[in-house]
């Protein structure tokens, strides 16, 4: 055979066998191709739900303060403002708080405290936090501006040039003045419930003529380079004293304990995709995540100090005293009943606020539902993983011990006897992931949950035993029928085809 007919053989035999390979591995190709795409779009969720969660938080964090600035100052002194107004490293204009007073006795303001604030640069450094601004900060004396929530509270109509009547004691003084306001502007606030952003109401600047007050913060921002560098060498410039405190707002690096816990869940995923370590038991947390976290919402703590005594001790102190709260317990039978005749009794008077825990249930049912959704899907993701998983795994290994299978028929093996072999392969590949999702995926599982309670500081951990027991019967059915159907597929054809396609 000339030289040229050989490498034409060649080049055909090459090709004949490549095209063997395709076809022989094209479904494993694609089995593994849909699992790599699963455990990246699960890995990419898990990352950005947890940091959004962090985003959220931080943002939350900003509105308790009410500004945007990188770092807020306590008691700035005016020589302290002069000096970071020269200073090129601190981006203007600053953000400057002065206290002016407080609301006392305004209807609809029992159980608040409410503060008067003088904002300067409002506009800029806080209204990036509140929603659906309507008008504007107060710009004359007579000018007032505060959330739709309050106006709700005061039973104030929300419409730019409202007269409205306040109840105000200036400079922190217990005398009350009558004092007559036009709403300047309104806006949405959508911070935590009654955190004290929402009890807050803004006045124009131009009221500092009528007080000589000291601002109570300031608030800036750097113009480029490291906060903290740049904090250190403003705070010993501005010569801070013991009294005076320094709150870092934004730029904060992610601490070592959240950067370990993001770790650690991405690694508990991609573990849990591949060994198929089912993750559920967050369904069974939020039973008890909804009621005692809402508790935590409202302020309510097994220890935050209640001091029970008789009416007659309070007419000593106070005879005027007013009644600031009802607590109504029930049979569960009649909550609804009972919360029913309530909401007749109180839903046209502003003054009267209630929190009942079937309204608070109620309000967090689309909270409820997502969590439940996102429980399900990962759990489908999961489970599909690991599905996969097992049948690449045992279509190569089936597809790679061809020639041994028929090998054993040939010596007088029967296809029964060789697929009963295979299916207690997959019988045990089935019990030891049992025994690693008992062992490890239980200690995950308490491990996790740990770290949830730790951080809540509330919640009871119920072992999933029935969806556990549930999914290990479709898990031990599908060890045992997947391994079958792979090798009565792939096992078609004689014993002498067989053989012969896997010597080439």
């Amino acid at each position: 055979m000339s030289q040229g007919k050989r490498v034409a053989h060649s080049q055909t035999a090459v090709q004949v066998i490549g095209q063997r390979s395709y076809r022989a591995s094209r479904s494993s190709n694609r089995l593994i191709a849909a699992a790599a795409i699963i455990v990246v779009i699960l890995i990419t969720a898990t990352c950005s739900v947890f940091f959004d969660l962090q985003s959220f938080s931080a943002l939350q964090d900003l509105k308790s303060y009410g500004t945007t600035t990188d770092v807020i100052i306590s008691s700035p002194t005016a020589e302290q403002l002069a000096q970071l107004e020269e200073n090129e490293q601190v981006r203007k204009p600053l953000y400057v708080s002065y206290k002016l007073g407080r609301l006392i006795g305004n209807t609809g303001q029992s159980g608040l405290s409410i503060d008067l604030y003088a904002v300067d640069n409002w506009d800029t450094w806080g209204s990036p936090l509140v929603d659906d601004l309507q008008g504007h900060y107060p710009i004359k004396a007579n000018e007032v501006m505060m959330s739709t929530w309050l106006l709700k509270r005061f039973g104030i109509d929300p419409a730019v040039g409202t007269e409205i009547t306040l109840s105000v004691g200036w400079d922190d003084c217990d005398a009350v003045q009558d004092e007559t306001f036009y709403l300047s502007g309104f806006y949405t606030d959508t911070s935590y419930i009654d955190t004290a952003s929402r009890q807050q109401v803004f006045l124009s600047t131009a009221v500092l003529s009528q007080h000589d007050l000291p601002a109570a913060i300031v608030g800036f921002s750097f113009s480029s380079g490291g906060i903290q560098k740049d904090l250190d060498r403003i705070s010993e410039q501005l010569g801070l004293t013991e009294q005076q405190s320094v709150t870092v707002l934004s730029g904060r690096q992610m601490s070592l304990r959240d950067m370990a816990l993001a770790l650690a869940v991405i690694l508990f995923f991609m573990v849990d995709g591949f060994l198929i370590i089912y993750n559920i038991n967050s369904i069974s947390v939020t039973k008890d995540v909804q009621f005692y976290g809402l508790l935590k919402t409202i302020g309510i703590s097994p220890r935050a100090p209640w001091l029970v005594v008789s009416n007659k001790v309070i007419d000593q102190y106070r005879p005027d005293a007013i009644i600031y709260s009802i607590k109504i317990d029930s049979d569960p039978d009649y909550a609804q009943s009972i919360l029913n005749q309530v909401k007749s009794l109180t839903e046209h008077i502003p003054a009267i606020s209630r929190t009942s825990k079937i309204e608070l249930a109620e309000s967090l049912a689309e909270a409820k539902s997502s969590l439940s959704k996102l429980s399900a899907f990962l759990t489908i993701v999961l489970f599909s993983i690991g599905i996969l998983n097992f049948i690449n795994t045992m279509s190569a290994n089936i597809l790679n011990r061809q020639k041994e299978f028929a090998s054993m028929e040939a010596v007088g093996a029967t296809r029964r006897q060789v697929r009963g072999m295979i299916v207690w392969e997959g019988l045990w590949y089935f019990a030891s992931t049992m025994a690693l999702a008992l062992t490890v995926g239980s200690a995950a599982d308490v491990l996790l949950f740990a770290a949830i309670q730790n951080t809540l500081g509330f919640g009871a951990f119920h072992y999933p035993a029935v969806p556990f027991a549930l999914y290990i019967l479709l898990a031990l059915a599908l060890c045992g029928m997947i391994p079958a159907v792979i090798y009565q597929k792939a096992g078609t054809g004689s014993i002498v085809q067989r053989l012969r396609e896997n010597w080439i």
